[in-house]
């Protein structure tokens, strides 16, 4: 789905509830964002209209040209994520949703992220299961790209310099036609089976990364031989 269909797709009513599942999942994994500036990269919209509500800032990064949206406040700019018009060190909070997997360069992308977000800031990767419903069923926005795993997301993290934090799952219901996806979706939800169709995963940006320091056992073992003793 290109970045508009994916915005139409959020306005049906299975795209309304998947959008309140997935509020509620970032939600529940980063909690109040009270004072905080907070950017939200991908083609989402509306889609999480109650999230960060109690932020500073809320900064939606669209990929290509956004559509205008009427009553919505918040700031919309249409940018490339590979390369992002974004001062450095600017945002507390990172969200990226339907923005990884389809990311022409996901390292590009990711070191851009890691670059506008401040010291001690938090990243957040929405991608789609590779092992989930999601991935492979249905017309939907998680079907475009290549999904990942738990595992890949804490690589790529690792990768562009974030802290591998937690990882947690959201969009348990497979995706079931409208009218009985929006009865049953919340009740899979809870229960949490089988697997999520949508993979959370937090990052950690530390400026100063702990190394471990040599002891004198492998300082003695790694000395040049012809250093004499």
């Amino acid at each position: 789905m290109p970045p508009d269909a994916t915005v139409r797709f959020y306005r049906t009513p299975r795209g309304s509830e998947t959008a309140r599942l997935l509020t509620a999942a970032v939600d529940a994994g980063w909690g109040a964002c009270h004072g905080l500036r907070v950017a939200v990269l991908g083609p989402t919209g509306a889609v999480l209209a109650t999230f960060a509500g109690d932020a500073e800032r809320v900064v939606d990064l669209h990929p290509g040209v956004p559509a205008p949206e009427a009553g919505s406040p918040r700031l919309r700019i249409g940018v490339e994520p590979e390369s992002l018009p974004v001062a450095d060190s600017v945002f507390d909070r990172v969200l990226l949703l339907h923005t990884l997997e389809n990311a022409e360069d996901s390292t590009a992308a990711l070191r851009e992220v890691w670059r506008m977000t401040a010291p001690e800031g938090r990243v957040l990767l929405a991608v789609p299961n590779r092992l989930g419903p999601w991935a492979w069923c249905g017309r939907n926005p998680f079907r475009r790209g290549r999904p990942l795993t738990a595992a890949g997301l804490r690589r790529r993290l690792a990768a562009a310099a974030f802290e591998p934090q937690k990882v947690w799952g959201a969009l348990y219901a497979p995706p079931l036609p409208a009218a009985l996806y929006v009865r049953v979706a919340a009740v899979w939800e809870r229960l949490r089976l089988p697997v999520p169709g949508v993979v959370l995963a937090e990052g950690l940006k530390r400026l100063h990364v702990p190394t471990k320091i040599p002891t004198e056992q492998t300082a003695r073992r790694l000395r040049p031989f012809l250093i004499p003793r």
